[in-house]
């Protein structure tokens, strides 16, 4: 289980490294991301007490492709969204 706290998280990777989404692993596996907007999305008071588990946009929640599908049906795709 992810247990990295999301004050930590923020402090340390979003606001020093400049990137815009994060990769959230369980174990080995791909659980979510993280960017910016879910930061927007908590109050700064819960974030000593939220995991970057907990504020997380979960796989499932994701539109994703395979890395097969061509370039056009991936626009396609995200086109719709």
């Amino acid at each position: 289980m992810v247990t990295r706290i999301f004050q930590n998280f923020v402090e340390e990777k979003l606001l020093r490294t400049g990137d815009r989404c994060f990769v959230v692993l369980n174990g080995s596996n791909l659980a979510g991301i993280v960017t910016p907007h879910e930061v927007k999305t908590l109050d700064r008071a819960r974030w000593p007490y939220t995991t970057v588990f907990d504020i997380m946009r979960p796989l499932a929640d994701l539109h994703t492709v395979q890395p097969e599908t061509s370039l056009k049906s991936a626009l396609e795709i995200m086109s719709r969204i």
